[in-house]
């Protein structure tokens, strides 16, 4: 089982997320940390978990490109995913790779996700994010495990999109009808900031790609020959 951390100026949170991950028990086979070009403190970081991870540094390459790079860089037949402001819950690689034991048939497991407030945050700060705290269903990278065999066959992330590539590849999955497992128990802990990618990122930017997404979506299923 190898786990995919795509990091840019992430020292802040990253050693938070990698203690979440080697801490899982069973623990992951391999931590792929990519560091894509950071400016801050994320390779001191990294060098403070010198043999274990395995740290791959790119030139700024972009989140998609980041992630396909740490994908090849891992050896493991299942691959997961967390960013490097998230979080695993202690039990989230345990309740997953059981469930890919208990259905060898499966290509893709995912689980649950919930959303907090970083507690060093002021308390303005804090206010000013609106979210529900409930667990919820969607199908984020950090909350699935992948099959190495089907992320092949459905392909590496779209490196040409700003954003949403991450769910283009889940709308190519279930395109190509690959076999997934849901559950209800919770697998990842999303941290609020203000520096997350979907709050930077031009929202413009952000909603043309998200459009381009859906509208790809519905073509493969409508197929090539409907009007």
């Amino acid at each position: 089982m190898s786990v995919v951390v795509p990091v840019h100026n992430g020292a802040t949170y990253l050693a938070a997320a990698l203690d979440s991950l080697l801490g899982q028990d069973p623990a992951p086979r391999e931590v792929v940390v990519v560091d894509d070009g950071s400016t801050d403190g994320t390779p001191a970081v990294m060098r403070a978990y010198e043999g274990r991870i395995r740290a791959v540094s790119l030139p700024r390459t972009g989140f998609s490109g980041t992630i396909n790079r740490g994908v090849d860089a891992s050896t493991s037949s299942w691959i997961g995913f967390v960013d490097a402001d998230d979080e695993w819950p202690p039990d989230s690689l345990a309740m997953r790779w059981a469930a890919v034991v208990a259905h060898p048939e499966v290509e893709l497991v995912s689980g649950r996700v919930v959303q907090f407030v970083s507690p060093e945050l002021p308390d303005e700060a804090t206010a000013r994010f609106r979210f529900d705290p409930a667990p919820s269903r969607a199908q984020v990278f950090g909350a699935v495990l992948i099959r190495r065999q089907t992320w092949e066959t459905v392909g590496p992330l779209d490196e040409t999109l700003p954003s949403a590539s991450t769910i283009d590849w889940i709308s190519r999955a279930r395109t190509a009808g690959v076999r997934q497992l849901e559950f209800d128990d919770v697998v990842l802990r999303r941290r609020l900031h203000g520096g997350n990618m979907g709050v930077v990122l031009d929202q413009d930017v952000t909603r043309k790609a998200l459009r381009d997404v859906v509208r790809a979506h519905h073509a493969r299923r409508q197929g090539p020959d409907t009007p």
